[in-house]
């Protein structure tokens, strides 16, 4: 099997879109339609599928997770949501935890061999059992069981930031969800080049974005910048009342990063100058 992503798109940013669901946007059109879809793919039995939000810090990528999840939840599906961080990359299975807690109730249906596995890497009873294949299929049938009640959406931001243990078994999901009515997103920083020169990241750093769920069969979106339109509707939508010329200062300041908008915003709050 090859490890080469495919399906890798440049998404552009287009209209200012706004949905009534508790979560809004600004632009992201081409970025909701995708998942969307693949929403749309897991609820009509069509299929599962895997997706990798890819793109710099304070882009927007966990906007994108929100709005998600709240279509899902408005949909009837299962979510199922974790975050990867510095200080649980050392944690064995934490992340997973995370994605299983709202389902560990149903642990107990599984097959002796799957539920000893389960539990175990879970921390839920003596680590006696380690079989880290068996784990995957555990956790596999746990959610083909949860989508037999309904469609199921997991989500994991940062995984650049997952532990190890956690995203070996992502991968080996990823594999094999294609006949499941389950969605799973997840967002990362771009490849590195230490990534692509195939070195490994020091101790107590994030592991090179590509190198989780970033293979075969998965659609890379990579999440660029707002356009200056859409800049400027968002700056609008915050702050109507800011001058033209101050307004300026700070989209140039910002270059389309949302994150940087907001700390913009916050200078100019305290200021009344642009940063």
């Amino acid at each position: 099997m090859g490890n080469g992503p495919v399906g890798t798109e440049r998404v552009g940013i287009e209209l200012v879109g706004t949905e009534h669901d508790g979560t809004e946007l600004v632009g992201r059109r081409s970025e909701r339609g995708l998942l969307q879809r693949a929403l749309d793919d897991a609820r009509s039995g069509a299929g599962g599928s895997t997706t990798v939000l890819r793109g710099d810090p304070g882009v927007g990528k966990t906007a994108l997770l929100d709005w998600v999840a709240a279509r899902a939840g408005r949909d009837g599906f299962t979510v199922l949501r974790a975050g990867g961080n510095e200080a649980g990359t050392g944690i064995a299975f934490g992340a997973l935890y995370q994605v299983l807690r709202p389902l560990l109730e149903h642990v107990r249906a599984l097959p002796r061999r799957q539920r000893a596995a389960l539990e175990s890497a879970l921390g839920l009873c003596d680590p006696a059992f380690s079989d880290g294949l068996m784990v995957g299929a555990s956790v596999l049938a746990l959610l083909a069981e949860e989508t037999r009640r309904r469609p199921a959406l997991v989500l994991v931001d940062d995984l650049h930031w997952v532990d190890s243990s956690s995203a070996a078994v992502l991968v080996f999901l990823r594999q094999r969800i294609a006949d499941l009515p389950l969605a799973l997103v997840g967002t990362s920083r771009p490849i590195s080049t230490s990534s692509a020169a195939g070195t490994s990241p020091p101790t107590g750093t994030s592991r090179p974005a590509g190198s989780v769920l970033e293979g075969r069969p998965v659609h890379l979106v990579d999440v660029g910048a707002l356009s200056d339109h859409d800049s400027r509707a968002l700056l609008r939508r915050r702050h109507p009342e800011l001058a033209a010329a101050t307004a300026r200062r700070v989209l140039d300041e910002a270059a389309g990063n949302p994150l940087a908008l907001r700390s913009c915003e916050r200078t100019w709050a305290h200021s009344k100058s642009a940063c």
